[in-house]
């Protein structure tokens, strides 16, 4: 287990620091990400629950997010679904930014 966690926190330090840097293609779009959790089919809904429970460990090992207790996977998922959408429609470039860094500044 705890070996799963370092290597998910080394991941997820490596994700942010791609922000500054061209992207390589096996970084999820943070659009790539809202056209997966809005997706209607059960594998795709476990893979973006599963994404924002990643993203909110890593948010809260770092410092960076504070969820309050109580909060389930899918409130975060439902969140990115709402709040990803507005966001691009303000500022469509977003999109590309990568969906770790999207979703954790939420």
């Amino acid at each position: 287990m705890r070996l799963h966690r370092v290597t998910l926190i080394l991941f997820c330090l490596f994700a942010s620091n791609l922000a500054f840097a061209e992207q390589p293609n096996n970084v999820l779009s943070a659009g790539d990400l809202l056209s997966a959790c809005t997706r209607a089919d059960e594998s795709w809904i476990e893979f973006c629950n599963g994404y924002m429970q990643a993203t909110q460990d890593f948010g809260a090992a770092s410092g960076v997010v504070c969820v309050t207790p109580g909060t389930t996977r899918t409130d975060l998922s439902v969140l990115y679904e709402h709040q990803a959408a507005v966001l691009f429609f303000k500022n469509p470039s977003m999109k590309n930014e990568p969906g770790l860094l999207v979703a954790c500044s939420l």
